[in-house]
């Protein structure tokens, strides 16, 4: 999971719906002074698909630390859009269609 929070933090923050989810893409510098990226909304509550790189080796992430702000990119990166592409493909073939039981 290490190195790739942003891309996947951004791929997620765009497979919920982007900024109409309530969903807001959040930074802060762990205590190596690496950048994490993960999403928060409103009520506090977050969501990480890279918390694994810290919390298998007895780590926390840097939440409370943390600031919202925005992506790098105006549009999902190229990065991003390969990780959205490869959990539609997925979603797609476990998909249960009517009379596949």
């Amino acid at each position: 999971m290490y190195g790739h929070c942003y891309a996947a933090t951004e791929a997620l923050y765009y497979l919920l719906g982007g900024k109409e989810s309530g969903w807001q893409p959040c930074r802060g510098k762990d205590a190596e002074g690496v950048t994490h990226w993960w999403l928060r909304n409103a009520d506090g509550q977050i969501l990480d698909p890279t918390v694994e790189q810290y919390t298998t080796v007895g780590k926390k992430p840097p939440y409370a630390s943390g600031r919202n702000g925005p992506f790098l990119t105006q549009q999902p990166s190229k990065r991003a859009n390969e990780i959205i592409a490869r959990v539609k493909r997925i979603n797609e073939q476990n998909r249960i269609r009517p009379g596949n039981t």
